[in-house]
């Protein structure tokens, strides 16, 4: 049953992404359609447990939070996990003893070239991107808060904050010269900017 209930709420979906990709006479004109120069965070493990750096004395993720707190320090004015534009998520603490290669997931924007799936689900297309990076940012005036791209985000990217009432992603520190807050203050430097296209 619950198969099938899944099954038919992907196909509705489709259906309305199609009717709503349809219904756009021009997507090329959509302010979020850009094709090149896209960067994206990924997280990276290396290959060793131990590098022999003080200042950075693994290459695998040791769960400090630094990035989350850095991110919802710049964006948001605040520190707390719930408004940081990327999630780190550990199931273990086992990377210590060396038993496995990654036992953490990660939540944070890919940026996805072309229409994202955030602004397909949008009703009023409040997403654009920026000219530098490429980043999908939101245009807090045109967002009404409806919680549809938090919705369609296949990787669980953003999150629809109450407390501030607005869309919590990574926007790639768009306002900062020296880039993204996580990749600079990561002590394993495992957070890498990297481009798309």
């Amino acid at each position: 049953m619950k198969k099938r209930t899944a099954a038919r709420r992907q196909s509705e979906h489709r259906k309305t992404v199609s009717r709503g990709i349809r219904a756009k006479k021009d997507l090329d004109a959509l302010p979020v359609v850009k094709t090149v120069n896209i960067w994206s965070i990924e997280v990276e493990e290396g290959e060793t447990a131990f590098t022999g750096d003080p200042g950075r004395p693994s290459e695998k993720c040791t769960g400090c939070m630094s990035c989350m707190a850095a991110c919802a320090l710049f964006n948001q004015g605040m520190v707390a996990a719930a408004l940081s534009g990327i999630r780190i998520y550990h199931h273990t603490a086992e990377w210590t003893l060396r038993r496995a290669d990654k036992l953490y997931t990660y939540a944070v924007c890919r940026q996805c070239p072309g229409l994202p799936p955030c602004d397909v689900a949008c009703p009023v297309h409040a997403h654009y991107r920026d000219d530098r990076t490429g980043a999908v940012l939101i245009d807090d005036n045109s967002c009404i808060r409806c919680g549809k791209c938090v919705e369609a985000c296949p990787y669980g990217a953003c999150s629809l904050s109450r407390e501030l009432n607005k869309i919590i992603k990574c926007t790639l520190c768009d306002s900062c010269s020296d880039g993204p807050q996580c990749v600079t203050v990561c002590p394993s430097m495992i957070v890498k900017m990297k481009r798309l296209l």
